[in-house]
């Protein structure tokens, strides 16, 4: 039997890779809420401010991830909003969002 969530909410991997030739990639987790489809497409992801506000809704928690100097960081409004303003973070984030969705569906 299914049982349908209204909110549910979901952990999965981000693949984050750096920037540049030879450019490292790392993996952190992070938790996100699911969006109906209609909620999902009210978000205009063409524009850095509509990517912002997709995130601040569906980003609720992230583990394995640390300071630059090796202390684990707890998820915060401001560790929140710095991913979140780091490029290739917030690409790698809406990525593993939508990859979620994906290998979900293949399974399917």
């Amino acid at each position: 039997m299914y049982r349908l969530d209204p909110a549910p909410e979901f952990w999965t991997p981000v693949n984050v890779r750096s920037p540049g030739e030879g450019g490292e990639t790392e993996t952190f987790r992070a938790k996100f809420r699911a969006l109906t489809v209609d909620a999902f497409n009210a978000h205009d992801l063409s524009t850095p401010e509509g990517t912002k506000v997709l995130l601040d809704e569906v980003l609720k928690d992230i583990d394995e991830v640390e300071a630059k100097d090796g202390s684990p960081l707890r998820y915060t409004k401001a560790v929140h909003d710095h991913l979140c303003n780091v490029p290739h973070v917030r690409t790698a984030l809406i990525a593993a969002y939508h990859r979620a969705f994906s290998e979900a569906l293949a399974g399917n």
